[in-house]
């Protein structure tokens, strides 16, 4: 997330030095909207994950206290995160 807000502030500003560049201008313009597209898309999926995280959680304690499961509740969204890369389903 850092990164994208870094790419956006880099923009704005390549926006504001090259605006005597019709061209170059627009192109930046664009790069600046497609970034900040990514960005709300980003904030959106985190929070979709966090959502999620929490219903895995609730399911896990819920089937473990029916069954006696030793299902994995994750506290944070980095946890869970950690633990996919440990198993290899996400790039570490």
């Amino acid at each position: 997330m850092q990164e994208i807000k870094q790419i956006i502030e880099i923009l704005e500003l390549n926006t504001q030095i090259i605006s005597q560049i019709p061209s170059v201008y627009q192109r930046t313009q664009e790069a600046l909207r497609t970034a900040q597209q990514a960005r709300t898309k980003a904030e959106e999926l985190e929070v979709a994950l966090d959502e999620s995280l929490k219903l895995q959680s609730h399911y896990a304690k819920l089937l473990n206290m029916h069954d006696g499961g030793k299902r994995i509740g994750f506290k944070t969204t980095e946890e869970w995160i950690n633990r996919l890369k440990e198993i290899k389903k996400i790039a570490a």
